[in-house]
Formats: structure tokens, sequence, C-alpha cells
């Protein structure tokens, strides 16, 4: 039997394709998660954008949401792209799940999700400290000590070195998953892909 010695989930709380895999990527981890340990890295979507999306940026994420909505069944709301002061930065969602973390790492995968449901179900903006000081009090996270550890410079360096370690695994897109066997990885998944996909091909490899 192969020895697993990690599972590692690179994704971005606002990468639509990890919303889209959100339930797929839990199955993976309820099922696995107790004999596997499970890792998140935070992979750098679009961080550090600065200007409002642009037209053509709407109706490509509009269009690009529809068709993913169709194929996994996840709710968007797509009030955020008819707004025009949008900046579609996903440093900060990313820096606040490095938060969490910080503060209370078992609660980090969920409120990776949380705010993937914030952003994508209820169109709440990842550039305000408000949409993530809510999360907070769902799970009885003191809202001060949340703001206090994202503002801080080394949750920013911490956050900009994971998205640095994310393009050293050699990964260009999101959401994929890993298997990390002493110092071999192997891609479980690369973009969209099922739990039964995952799972079938996770067996395989255990029962070698």
């Amino acid at each position: 039997m192969a020895k697993i010695d990690e599972m590692i989930y690179v994704g971005d709380p606002m990468c639509s394709w990890c919303w889209g895999a959100a339930n797929e990527i839990t199955q993976l981890k309820e099922m696995y998660g107790t004999e596997i340990p499970f890792k998140v890295i935070l992979g750098g979507l679009r961080p550090g954008t600065t200007a409002p999306m642009q037209e053509k940026q709407k109706q490509f994420l509009k269009t690009h949401w529809e068709e993913i909505q169709e194929m996994t069944g996840q709710p968007f709301d797509f009030k955020i792209l008819e707004r025009n002061d949008f900046v579609y930065d996903t440093e900060p969602a990313a820096r606040a799940v490095v938060s969490i973390r910080k503060i209370n790492p078992t609660i980090e995968f969920d409120f990776f999700k949380a705010i993937q449901y914030q952003f994508y179900a209820k169109g709440k903006d990842t550039n305000l400290i408000e949409t993530y000081l809510g999360i907070c009090e769902e799970y009885f996270i003191e809202p001060s000590d949340f703001e206090e550890v994202f503002n801080q410079e080394s949750t920013r360096e911490a956050t900009s070195s994971e998205f640095d370690q994310s393009r050293s695994l050699g990964i260009v897109g999101f959401p994929t998953v890993l298997i990390r066997m002493g110092a071999k990885y192997q891609a479980l998944a690369r973009g969209y892909s099922t739990f039964e996909k995952m799972q079938a091909i996770l067996k395989k490899w255990i029962a070698v």
C-alpha cells in the first residue's frame, strides 16, 4: 500500500472553477482527510489588480460563470458584475484565509468556502473587510482579532509567499489537487473534477 503523506488543494477563494468544485473537494476532504493530512495552498489568481473591471471582462465572466453554474449546479449572483467600481483583486480574499489559519487553523477550509459563498452566491465585495468580519461572527472569531492579523505586514508577506509556493509546484490553473508521497508529487486533479473521478484515481494509488 502506497504511503500518502499529504493531500494538497491549490486554489483561490475567488476562482470560479474552485467555487464550482467546492462540493467535490469537500467530499474528498471528508472521505480521506482523517487519514491523509489535508493542506490548502492559496494560488493567487489575480492578486494586486487595481483597475475596475471593464465591460468586456464582465461579459466574459458572466458567460463563464453561467457555464460553471450549469455544469456544477453551484449558485451564482451576478450583481457584482453590474457595478462599475468593482476591482477584481484576489489578494484580500487569499489573505483572509491566511489570517484565519493564524487564528484558528481548524476552520481554514470552511472559511475558504465561506468566502467563496459570500462572493459568488451573495455578490459580496471581497475588497471590503466587512465581508470577512461577517464570516468571523459565524465562526465565533472576534472581529477585532481578525482585523489585526489581516492588516499585519507579516500576513501580507505570508500570502505572497504562498503564491510563490504555488508557482514553484508548477501550478498554472485552479483548482489543482496534488498528492505528496515523500518528495514526489502526483496530480489528482488539474482543473474541475468530480469526487468520483478523484476517488477512483486515489484508490488505485493507495492500492499500489
